[in-house]
This record gives C-alpha cells, sequence and structure tokens, in this order.
C-alpha cells in the first residue's frame, strides 16, 4: 500500500493506497482502482417518484400551430418536438393557465400545458 508525504512522494500505508493532501494534511481513500459497481445490485426497478409517488412517463400531445412551426428550420422542428413532448417544466406546477419558456437553438419557445396537452403560443428570436 502506497501513502503520499508531505512532499508529494507516495509511501505504503497499513490501510490501503492513502494520498495525503498538499495543504490540509488530511487523508483519503484513493477510489480510482475501486472494483466496477454491480448492475444488478445498484438498480431499483420498483423505485417510484419520491415526492407524489407516481411515475409519468407518457410523453404529451404537442399543438404546433403551423405559422409558428414554420419559423423552426425544418431540420430542427422533430427535436423541438420530442423536447416539448417531454413536458420541459418542473413536476410539482400544474397551471393550465401559465406560459411557460425555454430556450431551443436560439429561441423562446412558449407554451401552456392543460390536461396533457402542450400547446405552443409564441416564438421569439433571442
Amino acid at each position: 500500500m502506497r501513502a503520499a508525504s508531505k512532499d508529494g512522494a507516495a509511501h505504503e500505508g497499513r490501510a490501503g493506497p492513502v494520498r495525503r493532501r498538499r495543504r490540509s494534511g488530511r487523508r483519503h481513500a484513493d477510489l480510482r482502482h475501486q472494483a466496477p459497481t454491480c448492475p444488478y445490485a445498484d438498480s431499483h426497478p420498483e423505485a417510484v417518484d419520491g415526492f407524489d409517488g407516481k411515475r409519468d412517463a407518457e410523453p404529451l400531445t404537442v399543438v404546433f400551430p403551423p405559422e409558428l412551426e414554420a419559423l423552426i428550420p425544418e431540420s430542427k422542428r422533430a427535436g423541438l418536438r420530442q423536447a416539448l413532448a417531454c413536458g420541459p417544466i418542473p413536476g410539482y406546477q400544474h397551471d393550465p393557465t401559465r406560459r411557460y419558456g425555454f430556450n431551443f437553438s436560439g429561441l423562446d419557445v412558449r407554451f401552456r400545458i392543460q390536461d396533457r396537452i402542450l400547446t405552443v403560443v409564441e416564438i421569439v428570436p433571442l
């Protein structure tokens, strides 16, 4: 086992690989050479959301008026629709009258969500 002295040189220690910080002199374990994690032990498929106890992975229905969709480059429309379908708002907000927005490709896309339907209401260049 190796540990670092105050001048940075490494030496063997009893508790395994140990490095000494130069400023504080405190020791900590060198975890760079540890075994990889076990996927079966680190996975919790039965886990649910810690706030309300339910999972909501169903994509939203996106309503995109043609005149606003024309402002988005053709090559980026599918990506924007996918991002909007994920519901890019905080999970604790459920106000159907509130306008939300996020930046996408140099544009501020503003929208409302009501009853699992996302409606784009405005697009503003940044």
